[in-house]
């Protein structure tokens, strides 16, 4: 009898072992193989809150996780890395500078609300995220150099744009 655990939000790219899926009547399972798993008992918590990003002594910063295996470094908090699926994970904190990879301007909102500006901003350690970005959307670009701002909300802002904690002054 092979062990089995809840599908997780983890995608297939990458792993070593995809995973197989098996239906029952009330949930999805995804089977191990025979293999040892890292989460192979139930319920398995993988919708647990975690704040994202953080002000710290030298500066806001994004929550993390690099793997001590492959060092691949990933976005929130995880049970396995997503590039080789190992547990042995350690937290980190990435930012505060990036640049834009790509973008978009979001213009389906209510009427009274503007269009939002959203981007993939690659970060300097290597990981890439969507986010808010607050520029002004003539001078965007890819490539252009970001940097990770928090106010009520978390957003990526250019070096040309001021903050709205800079425009209070």
């Amino acid at each position: 009898m092979s062990k089995t655990m809840v599908v997780s939000t983890l995608g297939c790219r990458g792993m070593k072992y995809p995973p197989t899926y098996e239906r029952t009547s009330h949930m999805a399972v995804q089977t191990d193989g025979g293999r040892d798993s890292a989460a192979s008992t139930l319920p398995y918590n993988d919708l647990e809150l975690v704040e994202t990003a953080v002000q710290t002594t030298v500066g806001p910063r994004l929550q993390g996780q690099t793997c001590r295996d492959c060092g691949q470094n990933m976005l929130g908090r995880r049970y396995v890395c997503s590039g080789c699926m190992s547990s042995e994970l350690d937290q980190s904190l990435f930012g505060p500078f990036g640049s834009l990879y790509s973008y978009t301007v979001v213009r389906v909102s209510p009427k009274f609300a503007e269009a939002q500006l959203m981007g993939y901003v690659d970060l300097d350690e290597g990981v890439r995220l969507l986010a808010l970005i607050s520029a002004d959307p003539d001078v965007l670009r890819c490539d252009l150099p970001v940097e990770l701002v928090i106010g009520s909300d978390w957003y990526f802002k250019t070096s040309e744009t001021k903050s709205a904690a800079e425009t209070d002054d």
